[in-house]
């Protein structure tokens, strides 16, 4: 029988007056739906089986009876109970078509209500406590002073202001009665320019607001937890308490976690790989479709693992400071140049300016800058730049392999150790493998060429030039006229190298490309 997602709650509570966090479990995500086979079939005649902590209570006509009835059963046992009491409770929901009565949401509820009632274990010996949960994570602590001082100690860890404290608010929105978060000023008046700039928005405020109204003030805006915290009244055993300091260092200790990263120009696999402590593999398996051969263009969204901790604070604060500034580059396409091929045409040059921000921080660590304010001293002048819009030929690779053992990019070279541009790529292939053309044109170059070794050059019509390095022996001539794909030497180990590999550069307009940005599959 195949499971799906299937996850146990942990203990439910009952309460005549609260219900605390374990329940909001069981009727937030209570269900796990079972197949009989792999594949999903849906008839009109199916009927879901319902099993509480392992017994088989019957079949319903559909799986929304189930989460229904076991509100019903609850709001039965909160109604009758006098203390707090603890059950547990693991419920699955699964397909089966075996046949059978359905039951009705009011029978299923009598029978949830039978079942958990005949196990709900006294809890007079425990204590008064408070859990706190943050979204799927909780601790529990024994008082709400506690809980006050855990969560000013972490606002206190990202933000040194001491105009902001947490105040715990009682909600009555839910299912039960709970404490909400909420951060108050000391200052009322620190949030004064967080309101001129709402009314500049149109986002709030008078609609008579000017410029010359706004006084800005250096200094914390505004302080809040990033997550959805919600403090719940329980009870607990002394064992599942914990001290304050156990429970901050629980909610701050970082781990890794799922982010995502923007494709800058210039960027390779390899190294958002490495500036974020990840092999390529692992950035390949966080990453569906990608591997060694795709292509990344600026903008591309690439998800990596960050540090992260259970709790994130955010703290907006207003900074005022003079910074020379850069206009934006200016660009003019050329349709007689190659894409990815870029001439400057006039040179920038930074300008000056006094200027007010909103800078956003979450656990210490930027993320997000607006300036509201800005007075120019001395005007920028924008790089003029002409980029090519014409697409290149066609090249194809020129061994078949698809081991690339180091990209295109700035590395530390494997036998020097200096830190310079990989002009080209390397593709692992065993000595003796034929290289072929990868286009079409007219060998300028076959020999030994220094570090490159036994080296052969073609330069092609369209003024693109490919070099072919590494070589145990080359099979063409200077001046020689080759077309795409013909077999014009034999990969090696010559000149100054690691191993057998064959060093593939192309070259736009005299500057090295990334060879993987043009040539196929």
């Amino acid at each position: 029988m195949h499971l799906l997602g299937r996850r146990k709650t942990k203990y439910i509570s009952y309460a005549k007056t609260a219900i605390i966090a374990s329940l909001f479990i069981a009727v937030a995500v209570p269900f796990t739906k079972k197949l009989t086979s792999g594949a999903v079939t849906y008839t009109p005649d199916e009927r879901y089986m319902v099993v509480l902590n392992g017994e088989k209570l019957g079949y319903v006509s559909d799986d929304t009876v189930a989460s229904a009835a076991l509100i019903d059963a609850r709001s039965r046992m909160n109604s009758e109970s006098e203390g707090l009491a603890l059950v547990e409770a693991d419920i699955e929901v699964y397909t089966d078509n075996a046949g059978g009565a359905v039951l009705s949401q009011e029978e299923l509820a009598d029978s949830i209500y039978n079942s958990l009632s005949s196990d709900v274990r006294d809890t007079d010996s425990d204590a008064e406590a408070y859990t706190v949960r943050i979204d799927d994570f909780r601790v529990t602590l024994a008082s709400k002073e506690d809980v006050s001082a855990l969560l000013e100690k972490v606002k206190d860890k990202y933000s040194d202001s001491n105009e902001f404290t947490v105040e715990l608010v009682e909600d009555n929105s839910g299912l039960y009665t709970s404490l909400k978060t909420n951060f108050v000023s000391a200052d009322v008046m620190v949030n004064e320019a967080a309101k001129v700039l709402a009314s500049e928005n149109g986002t709030g405020g008078s609609d008579d607001a000017s410029d010359e109204d706004v006084v800005y003030k250096d200094g914390v805006l505004s302080v809040d937890f990033a997550e959805d915290i919600e403090i719940i009244p329980t009870k607990a055993s002394s064992a599942d308490v914990v001290s304050i300091d156990e429970a901050y260092e629980l909610i701050t200790k970082e781990h890794a976690e799922k982010g995502t990263y923007t494709v800058s120009a210039g960027d390779s696999l390899y190294g958002i790989a490495d500036s974020h402590n990840l092999t390529l593999d692992e950035l390949f398996a966080l990453n569906y479709g990608i591997d060694i051969d795709t292509t990344i263009y600026e903008g591309d969204l690439i998800t990596v693992t960050v540090p992260a901790s259970e709790i994130s604070v955010v703290v907006v604060e207003e900074e005022s400071y003079d910074e020379e500034y850069e206009a934006d580059i200016e660009y003019v396409d050329n349709d007689s140049l190659y894409i990815g091929t870029e001439n400057v045409i006039r040179e920038g040059s930074s300008g000056e300016r006094s200027v007010v921000a909103l800078v956003t921080y979450v656990n210490g660590v930027e993320s997000e800058r607006e300036i509201i304010k800005e007075t120019v001293t001395k005007e920028a002048v924008a790089k003029k730049v002409e980029r090519g819009t014409l697409t290149p030929p066609t090249y194809i690779k020129p061994v078949n392999s698809t081991n690339i053992t180091s990209p295109y990019g700035y590395r530390i070279h494997p036998v020097n150790g200096t830190y310079t541009l990989h002009s080209g790529v390397d593709w692992y292939v065993p000595t003796g493998t034929a290289v072929k053309a990868s286009s079409s044109g007219t060998v300028v170059s076959a020999g030994w060429n220094g570090a490159y070794g036994y080296c052969v050059d073609i330069s092609h019509p369209n003024g693109t030039m490919t070099r072919y390095a590494h070589l145990s022996s080359i099979a063409v001539a200077y001046g020689q006229s080759v077309t795409q794909g013909q077999v014009i030497a034999y990969s090696g180990a010559t000149g100054v190298v690691t191993g057998p590999h064959l060093h593939f550069e192309l070259y736009i307009n005299g500057a090295s490309v990334n060879p993987i940005d043009y040539v196929g599959n």
